[in-house]
């Protein structure tokens, strides 16, 4: 059965708020991207696809408290324990804003196996292909219970393809989504898992870390850059860690936007 949907409420903050006194959080960690704020990285009515290099979870938390401060409402469907209340807290305190209240109507539904998650989406598409008022729905690590070892690859496959099938509901209902999904899995189902979802998404952007040249680079100081994958706009956003030394993108990629400066 899936879980309950839960709210992020006061006993997280309270916990949060403990942890804070004993041991204040670090806010130059955070991968503070000014340009995944923006439309153009996703208009918040399409779907849409953030996958790659391990900062995306973190980077998508940040992007979640400014819709919520936008007045968005948030729906997160955990599929891999990726999901960090602490991350949120830590982004509201560095904005000022009632990390309380944020945290109480910010909802999360978590799933752990593939047929859990088919239940979930199923719900979600009933609950929402009539409402006009949707919530934004961040989708968290979708493909890893589908690799899981008890699970048959011919079955991962199967059900994959259902997966795919009720997403494609959701954008004829108008449900928004960004999918959020790591760079990599061991499965070789995985590059037609992301085929599906970047044929199924309006926006798709990929974090990848850039090589290090040669040079002796700390490999969470490893410069970042996040391409757009839809080859129709064909746009590219280079990124570095805060203190990473600039000449490591090459001149190419220095010239197309100014550098962003990313910590972990």
């Amino acid at each position: 059965m899936v879980r309950r949907k839960e709210n992020v409420d006061a006993v997280i903050y309270m916990l949060y708020k403990r942890r804070y006194i004993a041991e204040p959080p670090c806010m130059e960690s955070h991968l503070l991207v000014e340009s995944v704020q923006s439309t153009h990285f996703w208009d918040r009515r399409s779907p849409a696809l953030l996958y790659g290099a391990s900062p995306i979870f973190p980077l998508s938390h940040i992007l979640q408290v400014h819709l919520w401060q936008s007045g968005y409402r948030i729906f997160n469907i955990d599929c891999s324990i990726r999901f960090n209340a602490f991350q949120l807290m830590d982004e509201a305190l560095r904005r000022e804003i009632p990390g309380e209240e944020m945290l109480r109507s910010i909802m999360i539904q978590r799933a752990f196996t593939p047929y859990q998650i088919l239940d979930l989406f199923w719900s979600v598409w009933r609950k929402e292909r009539r409402n006009a008022n949707h919530s934004l729905y961040f989708i968290f690590a979708p493909c890893k219970q589908f690799f899981d070892g008890d699970v048959q690859e011919e079955e991962a496959r199967f059900l994959l393809q259902k997966l795919t099938s009720v997403l494609s509901l959701w954008n004829e209902a108008g449900i928004p989504y960004l999918i959020v999904e790591t760079g990599s899995y061991k499965s070789k189902l995985f590059g037609s898992a992301i085929s599906a979802f970047s044929a199924l998404t309006e926006f798709q952007w990929q974090l990848d870390a850039l090589p290090s040249r040669g040079k002796q680079i700390r490999r969470k100081d490893r410069p970042l850059v996040l391409r757009d994958m839809n080859l129709q706009r064909n746009r590219s956003l280079p990124l570095r860690p805060a203190g990473a030394p600039s000449e490591s993108l090459s001149d190419s990629e220095s010239t197309r936007q100014p550098l962003v400066s990313v910590g972990r």
